[in-house]
């Protein structure tokens, strides 16, 4: 087994403590003690690693199409974090808080799309063209994003 290095030794800690903070600061939460600010602050923490994640594949993944998906699937997991943090911490209008509540399906339903094709693009040429039906398997993504957008003009989707 390969030995880290200290610097990924460092960078292992770092992400190992924030998510240790995280959790702490859930459980200080859920007995009422500073609940918003502890909400905000770990909602932070768990967005700047997703953040922090999106830098690290830029940097790593040397395949293009890899990095791109990745990359977009690191955005979408910083606009769920950022939708649910907006919906529980800033918003009291129900309207809003229900339309919030719509468009945490579009990286919902994005992303598992997006980890397909990472794994289809994985050990691939450079050069290489994803074949056209896994292409089409985005139309049923886009389906389900548009139907629940639109739930509130025909009620079919909750």
């Amino acid at each position: 087994m390969k030995k880290l290095s200290s610097n990924s030794e460092n960078i292992f800690a770092t992400v190992l403590s924030l998510i240790a903070v995280a959790v702490l600061l859930r459980l200080f939460g859920k007995y009422n003690t500073l609940t918003v600010a502890f909400g905000i602050l770990r909602s932070a923490i768990y967005i700047g690693l997703f953040f922090a994640w999106g830098v690290s594949i830029q940097r790593r993944i040397i395949q293009k199409n890899v990095r791109c998906y990745l990359t977009i699937i690191s955005v979408l997991m910083v606009l769920w974090l950022f939708l649910r943090t907006v919906k529980y911490f800033f918003v009291t209008d129900t309207g809003v808080i229900r339309q919030l509540w719509y468009a945490y399906y579009i990286p919902m339903l994005l992303i598992p799309m997006f980890s397909v094709l990472t794994a289809v693009s994985l050990g691939k040429p450079e050069n290489y063209k994803l074949p056209l039906w896994l292409k089409l398997f985005s139309i049923p993504t886009v389906m389900f994003i548009l139907l629940v957008l639109t739930n509130d003009m025909h009620q079919l989707v909750f």
